[in-house]
């Protein structure tokens, strides 16, 4: 059986340059006098989002059944979604529009959530195809 794995790298990509990044280069805002900013919630919840994307892509390289795959792509989908949907609605940024959560890390994150979700799709419409050529019930 001959797995598709291009998806499953791709997924794992996108996911650590967003864990990485929100604590590197894409990071929100950082006070200097040490108070609490709306968007702190940021640098914790996108990390280990893009962790999370990125252990199901590790998974879906290693499993090799096809409705573990389906799932798995399923569940890389909706964590891309929760991603792009993250900054912003669910955790609120600063409210200036020249902050760096508003200009930097909120695009990125919306944009890298977007590229996951559609990477997860494409791969679980791949995965069921390929099931339904060999027979299967999916």
């Amino acid at each position: 059986m001959k797995k598709n794995i291009a998806e499953a790298v791709i997924l794992i990509i996108l996911s650590l340059i967003l864990a990485v990044g929100v604590l590197t280069f894409l990071h929100p805002c950082a006070h200097e006098d040490g108070s609490a900013a709306p968007c702190d919630g940021l640098k914790t919840g996108l990390p280990l989002l893009g962790a999370g994307c990125a252990g199901l892509g590790i998974l879906l390289l290693v499993l090799r059944g096809a409705m573990a795959r389906i799932v798995l792509f399923a569940l890389a989908g909706c964590g891309g979604a929760l991603t792009a949907l993250t900054p912003g609605t669910l955790i609120r940024v600063c409210g200036m529009d020249s902050m760096r959560c508003r200009m930097v890390t909120q695009p990125a994150a919306r944009i890298l959530g977007i590229l996951i979700a559609v990477c997860a799709l494409i791969g679980l419409v791949r995965e069921i195809a390929a099931q339904r050529k060999r027979g299967g019930r999916a």
